[in-house]
């Protein structure tokens, strides 16, 4: 065998494997065998089959089992010798062209491939230091809008006031023409926005209304739009009252803190501290990433493969498109604001692929890896989250072929976590002198910086078989199999 490398893009190699006709021989040979061992011949042992009647049933599977022979012998070796790092996978460019017994075979592969640079200095970052910070105000905030939500509310026939629900219908114009109709919304009469818009009027408006009133106010449409024919644009949105409500907002005891499953209201109150205190470290971690992150990129350029940026941005668009779809959003709607987003997944999606790229390369060289415990810690995060088994999550990530992106995030992760820990400033330890430094603080904080992609609770279950298995395959350099699963857990 013989091979052939040549760039054709940025990041992209091609590779033509010429196999002569003896390396044709023995490749059928190994196909025929294997299909001898695996399928029962009728009037024939198994295994037992003469060559002739596996040539005139099986010469299909044959062909096919030859070219796979030939390629896992072969391409693996010659990815080896030309020292390169694939960052996808290997694609076959006639994937429909089989060998032939008697006859030389070319096999034409594509690849990508990570590119050469060398990294920027990456440890004692000057990084700014991030505030974490929970005040009482804000523990006070979320008490209220608990009361709100289990607010005992009737129908009342007396005009609407502040704090008071308006039951209505909506429907809003733009030069006369409807762009948008909503029946039985429910909204308090107070706060300042209508559609996320802002609309400062709106208390005013409906204060004093009652059922069977029109209400009638004045919007300007954003600037960034979805459909830039209405960008800027006054529109007008009228509201039918058709009724109101009033709630009697329940008292904050302990009472009301043990219908929500809680001992008592202090312990309802350290709970939602809690709560508040993980989100604003999560905040602040998000601010310390991207600050990190546009340093490194920023100090070095080297080239991105195009198929993989492309391929992040379709995974972008797509998860946008599911989450607009739960809203029940017109198809022509849908369309336009996919559209209208398209150019920001694209930006976000390079310096994704970019940090990936980048991560990697440091992981490498700081010997940082994807333990079997790392898998099972994402994958117990996973079905807390969403609810559900681990079993069930791995069948998902199966059927997506989604193992090799969740190797790449928790890689990216620990990286990350490993900058930090090696930067000067901005670290978000449990020691660390925040305003608000109480003890169920710094809990939170220290369960946090243990693993920050994983819910805290019951340990992962146990993982009999590995779930990374460095291969000699072609593409990509790390696989993972998840193997046999039970609702309980991982077998």
């Amino acid at each position: 065998m013989e091979y052939e490398l040549t760039d054709t893009g940025p990041c992209r190699k091609k590779m033509l494997l010429k196999f002569t006709e003896d390396d044709i021989g023995s490749a059928f040979e190994e196909s025929y065998r294997e299909i001898n061992n695996y399928v029962q011949v009728k009037g024939f042992r198994k295994g037992k089959a003469p060559r002739q009647t596996l040539e005139k049933r099986f010469k299909t599977e044959a062909a096919a089992g030859a070219k796979r022979f030939l390629t896992e012998k072969n391409l693996g070796d010659a990815i080896k010798k030309e020292n390169l790092k694939l960052i996808g996978g290997v694609a076959d460019k006639h994937p429909s062209e089989v060998p032939t017994p008697g006859h030389p075979f070319t096999l034409e592969v594509e690849m990508d491939v990570a590119p050469e640079f060398d990294l920027p200095e990456y440890t004692g970052l000057e990084l700014t230091e991030q505030p974490v910070e929970v005040k009482e105000e804000d523990v006070e905030q979320v008490l209220e809008r608990y009361r709100k939500i289990f607010a005992n509310y009737e129908p009342v026939y007396v005009p609407a006031e502040l704090g008071s629900v308006v039951v209505v219908d909506f429907s809003a114009a733009v030069d006369g023409e409807e762009i948008l109709s909503m029946k039985d919304q429910r909204l308090r009469v107070e706060g300042e926005k209508l559609f996320d818009l802002p609309c400062p009027e709106l208390i005013e408006k409906f204060q004093g209304s009652k059922a069977g009133d029109t209400v009638t106010i004045g919007i300007t449409m954003p600037l960034d739009h979805p459909n830039p024919e209405l960008r800027g644009k006054p529109a007008q949105v009228t509201a039918l009252v058709k009724l109101v409500e009033r709630g009697e907002l329940p008292e904050l005891n302990d009472v009301f803190a043990g219908n929500l499953g809680m001992n008592s209201i202090a312990e309802f109150r350290d709970r939602i501290k809690a709560n508040l205190y993980r989100e604003a470290l999560l905040e602040a971690r998000t601010r310390q990433e991207e600050e990190l992150v546009d340093k490194l990129l920023s100090a070095v350029s080297f080239e991105t493969p195009p198929d993989l940026v492309n391929s992040e941005t379709d995974a972008l668009v797509a998860q946008r498109r599911m989450t607009l779809e739960r809203t029940e959003i017109e198809e022509d709607a849908l369309k336009a604001q996919l559209e209208a987003y398209h150019p920001e997944a694209a930006k976000q999606a390079l310096r994704r692929v970019r940090w990936n790229i980048m991560s990697e390369k440091i992981a490498e060289k700081e010997n940082i890896s994807v333990s079997r415990e790392d898998l099972e810690a994402q994958v117990e995060a996973l079905a807390r989250s969403y609810q559900t088994t681990p079993a069930k999550v791995i069948q998902r990530i199966r059927e997506f072929d989604g193992t090799g992106a969740m190797i790449t995030e928790i890689l990216s992760i620990k990286v990350f976590q490993f900058l930090i820990d090696h930067a000067k400033g901005g670290r978000l330890h449990p020691d660390r002198k925040d305003t608000d430094t109480d003890s169920l603080n710094a809990m939170t904080a220290e369960s946090f910086t243990d693993n920050p992609n994983a819910d805290r609770g019951d340990p992962a279950p146990v993982v009999d078989a590995e779930l990374v298995e460095q291969t000699e395959a072609p593409a990509p350099a790390i696989e993972a199999e998840f193997v046999g699963q039970t609702d309980e857990g991982i077998e």
